[in-house]
């Protein structure tokens, strides 16, 4: 019999059908509330609160009920993705600018940007990011070319230096559509989405039914979003099946067995740990 572990997870929903979910586990049993509704991307803990990502332009700061304590909307359209915070700052991903904007918390007030590319516009799709010491990791679907001209794919985690915001190394290359980049304990993980994939350091360690997109750790359990996938013709030509639900895989990566909860969504961006 699966057990889950005692905890509870946020999930964060985009496009058609989104929101912000929370998901209470105990052993035996889980139980899913919607606690927002909005078109929302990625969200980090902030002392008690939360920071959340919303539209695609605005930046959310919720307290530990989910109510808005404080809202920014930006002036033009960023198409804003994931976010990591350290040191009262906010780092978030502003993908039309092909830029990480670094944003005061907790008033929400831009002070400071990284730009990845000369380009102001979507050249690279850098989508999440992390922060661990003094490293921030991006990833991105391109590293020069621009991503929706060419066919092939070559994702991207780069590596940037948090002292002095300049760029470091290419963690890893040949990518497809990575997503989710998180750390933990030395190791960095990752979505490799059109591969429905989740890696570690280079390694696969799950491979799902659908597209992978918003990652989270907590003891021996892995939790990876799964989002309808929206090329199924591009999708299905190298996979027997290819599942339509989406939702979380709880995965236990000790015991190597796993459990799928379906969420009223479309495509799930974030998780989260509480």
């Amino acid at each position: 019999m699966f057990k889950f572990d005692s905890c509870k997870v946020l999930v964060t929903c985009c496009n058609l059908m989104g929101g912000l979910y929370e998901i209470s586990f105990d052993e035996q049993t889980y139980h899913i509330k919607k606690v927002l509704e909005a078109n929302c991307r990625g969200i980090a803990k902030y002392a008690d609160n939360y920071v959340l990502v919303a539209n695609s332009s605005e930046i959310l700061l919720l307290d530990s009920n989910y109510q808005t304590i404080k809202n920014y909307k930006t002036e033009e359209i960023l198409d804003l993705h994931g976010v990591a915070v350290r040191d009262e700052k906010a780092y978030i991903v502003e993908s039309r600018r092909n830029a990480v904007g670094v944003y005061r918390l907790p008033d929400l007030v831009k002070i400071e940007e990284i730009k990845m590319s000369q380009e102001d516009y979507d050249v690279n799709h850098l989508n999440d990011i992390c922060i661990d010491k003094e490293s921030i990791y991006v990833s991105m679907f391109s590293g020069s070319d621009e991503w929706r001209k060419s066919s092939a794919y070559f994702g991207l985690i780069k590596e940037y230096s948090l002292l002095n915001l300049s760029y470091v190394n290419t963690v890893f290359c040949d990518l497809k559509h990575p997503h989710s980049v998180i750390t933990k304990d030395e190791r960095i993980l990752y979505c490799n989405s059109a591969d429905f994939e989740v890696m570690e350091n280079g390694n696969t360690i799950f491979q799902g039914l659908g597209y992978t997109r918003g990652l989270a750790v907590n003891n021996d359990f892995i939790y990876i979003g799964q989002s309808e996938s929206r090329n199924i013709e591009v999708s299905r030509q190298n996979r027997l099946n290819i599942s339509l639900d989406c939702g979380v895989n709880v995965f236990n990566a000790r015991e190597k067995v796993s459990k799928f909860i379906t969420l009223p969504s479309k495509e799930v961006y974030a998780i989260l740990v509480k």
